[in-house]
Order: structure tokens, then C-alpha cells, then sequence
């Protein structure tokens, strides 16, 4: 039997969306996909591997919600699409992103945000931007500095982070 052409890929999504259902055994601590952009659970969110290591070029905490709430990804090191975050390129979340489906990734959810280190100097910056591949508008911070909310720069927009010197 030949499946009419939008069934297969509904059949596709819907095996997508099982796979990312089920990646997560035991609360969550488990992570089945790897890839560049795979970070660790933490409580209460995500932690790049690069986060207490040399790797580490600064520390920043992206929040779901203003005033710090929500699901936390912190990052340490250049992430050129948060689709990959936190499960990893090879992920099932981030090919459906990829298609223009965030879902449980960290691409376009961060509404605040604390500025904790920035590694290099007093040249050097850390820039959120609104596209992959740090393109579109952006986002910059030279110094620590905690952001309540991004308004009135628009929520749910940032797709990458970069130190630059």
C-alpha cells in the first residue's frame, strides 16, 4: 500500500515526537543524542560541558521566563544554533527545530538573562543573536550583568551566542 504523500510525513513527526518523549528516562538525567550543542541536566535546566573547565570563555544564564524562571541553559563556550541545545545537532528536537518547530530547545525561548563572566579582557564581549549562525540583530554585554527581561529588545528571539575579542 502506497502511503498518499502528507501521511508519511505525519508518520515522520509523529515518530519524531515519540522519540523526543521517550529520550528522557529517570526525571530527565539521561540524554540519548549526542552532537555538537549536547549539554547536561542540571536542576532546573541545562549546563554546557565547557561550563567549569578551561573550555569556559564566559558564563551565561539564558532563562525561558523574565525574572530568572523557567527552564536554564547556561552556556560557557559559542553555540551557532541553540536548536542544538540542549540534546545535540543528532537530536530529533533539533532536526523538528531545524523545520521550524523550537519545541524543547533553548532556539528562540530566552526572555532574561545573567551576564555571570566574560572571559579575555575588557575587549572582549559576549553577543546573543536573533539567527543561527550568529547572524540577524544582536544582542551585546562587555561586563556582568544580570537582565531582568529583554524588553524592550523583543522576547523569544535569540538563536546563537559568541564571545568576541
Amino acid at each position: 500500500m502506497k502511503l498518499k504523500p502528507y501521511r508519511w510525513r505525519i508518520a515522520s513527526v509523529f515518530f519524531a515526537l515519540v522519540i523526543a518523549t521517550t529520550a528522557f528516562v529517570g526525571g530527565g538525567s539521561v540524554v540519548l543524542a549526542q552532537g555538537p550543542g549536547t549539554m547536561i541536566a542540571v536542576s532546573g535546566g541545562w549546563r554546557d560541558p565547557a561550563c567549569g573547565t578551561e573550555n569556559a570563555i564566559f558564563d551565561v544564564r539564558l532563562f525561558k521566563d523574565v525574572g530568572y524562571e523557567g527552564t536554564m541553559w547556561r552556556f560557557c563556550s559559542n553555540y551557532s544554533d541553540f536548536c542544538n541545545s540542549p540534546y545535540g545537532s543528532d537530536s530529533s528536537d533539533a532536526l523538528l527545530c531545524a523545520n521550524g518547530y523550537d519545541g524543547q530547545t533553548a532556539n528562540d525561548y530566552a526572555s532574561s538573562a545573567k551576564f555571570v563572566a566574560i572571559y579575555g579582557g575588557p575587549s572582549c564581549y559576549v553577543e546573543l543573536r536573533e539567527n543561527r549562525n550568529y547572524q540577524g540583530g544582536q544582542y551585546r554585554r562587555w561586563d556582568p550583568v544580570w537582565v531582568d527581561s529583554f524588553v524592550p529588545w523583543p522576547n523569544d528571539v535569540m538563536s546563537s551566542i559568541r564571545r568576541v575579542c
